[in-house]
């Protein structure tokens, strides 16, 4: 496997794929099935230039470059159902920080919890 910046001829729609499908088998027992049908074929290739998005990066590759830019500290939001990527994030590091909060995505209310990693 390569890991490299995405570039003007990769193809958008096919990476685009990658996040739909992802979406569709991680959340399929979290979301409504409704939800994730309604995701559109290609509906992330239009954010793949955006700023921040420009890139397919491993997680080490990005704390790193966090690390190197003088950030001490990275936290990301983690749905509570999510348990495969709860335990994941914990084996990299990440710590339950205390925090919580609720969100509505598809329509159903869903419980996040914030993580937080130390970068030394």
């Amino acid at each position: 496997m390569e890991i490299r910046h995405l570039n003007a001829a990769d193809d958008r729609l096919a990476v685009s794929w990658i996040f739909e499908a992802s979406w569709k088998y991680a959340y399929r027992y979290i979301l409504t099935q409704e939800y994730l049908e309604s995701i559109l074929a290609g509906g992330w290739a239009a954010h793949l230039d955006s700023e921040g998005m420009t890139t397919l990066i491993m997680l080490e590759a990005a704390v790193s470059a966090l690390a190197g830019q003088g950030y001490q500290e990275i936290f990301l939001w983690v749905l509570e159902e999510n348990r495969r990527a709860r335990a994941f994030y914990e084996k990299v590091d990440f710590r339950l920080y205390g925090k919580c909060r609720t969100d509505v995505i598809g329509g159903k209310a869903v419980r996040e919890l914030a993580y937080c990693r130390h970068i030394p």
